[in-house]
């Protein structure tokens, strides 16, 4: 390449630096001082793009959090700008501004561009989108979904069928054959939480249509920013067709009627609003993506913590036989696993929860919706502050800075603890009991917490629980190997980058018929996040 051209190639660029440098320095000097302090890139507007598609949203936010002791900070993009919070008070004041830091224009976007709505649909998501009575179409479905995921009749039915579809897997598994552990847990993970919440006439019981939702997954952050689908997206919009198609004859054969209480409740208000039956399949679709890409992974991680811990193993299994009835007769052991004892196991808790705080990627989105005032108190990392969001603007609250933020956490607050949530951690200081609200955001933060969040913890520790009796499970290499996060998947919490190869061995005396037994509806798992 000769010496002419690159300067000649120079010399085309750099006009567009110019005016990038122009419109940087304009914005610079017109922002509010109040607004969070900038974090300035020598390639102002796009650079943090480039370094997001380098490595991912959530690691570039967090290593740019680490470059500051704010409590919060300001990223400019050349079509917005995105307020960062970094700290756990912080966090929870943004929390508290929820009437004017919202999620609601998020919700719009996704069923326009992930579930692929019309335009009589999308109308439904707008503030004046009203049903007869009270509350707008948006607030009525979540309604129905916090009902429905409550402690009651309707979860325990699910939390019954989610048993059902875990046993099953278990029994199936054949015994010494090398598979991949994620893959295992994809599949036993995918059945379980769609049988729960579709019933017997689930569309996901059909291989091509599960094989369909993970195809159309890898296309989500494309399909949700809007970019044009049938170049960059082709195959996740043939995905979404099978899947709206499936979703099409469920509803056609009256699959609601025999579903959860949540589907039912979802289905009232479609035929309330004469919603059609392909819109009804687009929007039950897009729930797809809030159920499956957040719970497989936190099952893996949860699993693997355990079993790459042969002390914390035996600990679980000596606390989970508590939690087992058993029945012997002449010819089969029965044993049947009572969640609510199993409420109780409180190691197996605090290890699932410390894999959430470790793995945790999440990094929720919201939009000012007029000018909003945020005040942070003083802590070890900053000074008081008080900050101006402007109208407009974005606020990201990223779950791996709150995580590891060490006024919270302590000074290990990068290490994997199992025992942490006990206050059995080397800081004690640091136990469940004293954490600061908004420190612990793995299934979000309020007004928005996950209404999922009891039937998410009763799956996983439903599965982890029966499956740490009934097998050992060993890597096929021979050993277990360290595995990394895949930080590039927009999701709560990262898959691995990978699989791992593992073979399942059968442990004899707990060979027999297993059972789940919801036990004690009024009980729930104590977790940190509420």
């Amino acid at each position: 390449m000769s010496m002419g051209f690159l300067v000649l190639s120079a010399l085309a660029v750099a006009p567009f630096f110019v005016v990038l440098y122009v419109i940087d320095f304009i914005r610079s000097i017109s922002k509010d001082p109040r607004e969070p302090p900038t974090i300035w890139h020598p390639f102002p507007l796009i650079g943090h793009v480039f370094n997001i598609l380098q490595i991912g949203t959530n690691p570039y936010v967090s290593k740019l959090s680490e470059k500051t002791h704010a409590s919060m900070f300001t990223i400019d993009f050349l079509l917005a700008r995105l307020y960062v919070t970094n700290s756990s008070d912080a966090n929870a004041n943004v929390q508290r501004a929820a009437r004017t830091v919202s999620f609601r224009p998020f919700k719009k976007v996704l069923m326009r561009n992930l579930a692929g709505v019309n335009a009589h649909t999308l109308r439904l998501y707008d503030e004046g989108g009203r049903a007869e009575g009270d509350g707008s179409f948006v607030k009525e479905i979540d309604r129905f979904v916090l009902a429905g995921l409550s402690q009651g009749p309707g979860l325990d039915q699910m939390i019954t069928r989610m048993g059902v579809a875990v046993t099953s897997s278990l029994d199936t598994v054949i015994i010494d054959d090398a598979i991949g552990l994620m893959d295992w847990v994809r599949h036993t993970v995918t059945l379980a939480v769609s049988t729960a919440m579709y019933g017997p006439k689930n569309p996901y019981f059909l291989r091509e249509n599960r094989l369909a939702f993970w195809a159309c997954d890898k296309y989500k952050m494309i399909l949700t920013t809007g970019l044009p689908s049938s170049i960059f997206a082709r195959g996740g919009l043939r995905s979404r067709d099978i899947l709206v198609a499936a979703f099409e004859e469920f509803f056609r054969s009256n699959g609601p009627e025999t579903g959860s209480e949540v589907t039912k409740g979802r289905y009232h208000m479609y035929t309330k609003h004469n919603i059609s039956i392909s819109e009804m399949a687009r929007l039950e679709m897009s729930t797809s993506f809030g159920l499956f890409p957040n719970i497989v992974p936190t099952s893996f991680w949860t699993i693997y913590e355990i079993y790459t811990r042969p002390r914390l193993l035996e600990e679980i299994r000596t606390e989970v036989r508590n939690a087992i009835i058993v029945e012997r007769e002449s010819s089969d052991s029965h044993f049947t696993l009572s969640i609510s004892h199993l409420r109780n196991c409180k190691i197996l808790i605090s290890t699932f929860q410390e894999t959430q705080r470790i793995r945790s990627r999440a990094a929720g989105v919201r939009q000012v919706m007029s000018d909003t005032i945020i005040d942070v108190p003083a802590s070890g990392r900053a000074p008081a502050s008080s900050y101006l969001l402007k109208k407009g603007a974005f606020v990201q609250i990223p779950s791996e800075a709150i995580h590891n933020d060490l006024s919270s956490w302590g000074s290990n607050a990068r290490t994997f603890d199992p025992y942490r949530f006990l206050g059995l951690s080397t800081e004690p200081s640091r136990s469940r009991g004293k954490l600061n609200k908004g420190s612990f955001i793995p299934f979000g933060y309020a007004p928005s917490v996950c209404p999922g969040r009891q039937f998410a913890a009763t799956e996983i520790m439903t599965l982890v629980a029966m499956m740490v009796l009934r097998y050992d499970v060993e890597p096929v290499a021979g050993q277990w190997q360290p595995l990394e996060s895949d930080l590039k998947e927009p999701v709560t919490l990262a898959p691995p980058k990978g699989d791992v190869g593992v073979r399942f061995k059968e442990r004899r005396e707990w060979k027999g018929i297993w059972h789940v037994d919801v036990g004690d509806e009024k009980s729930t798992f104590k977790l940190a996040s509420g």
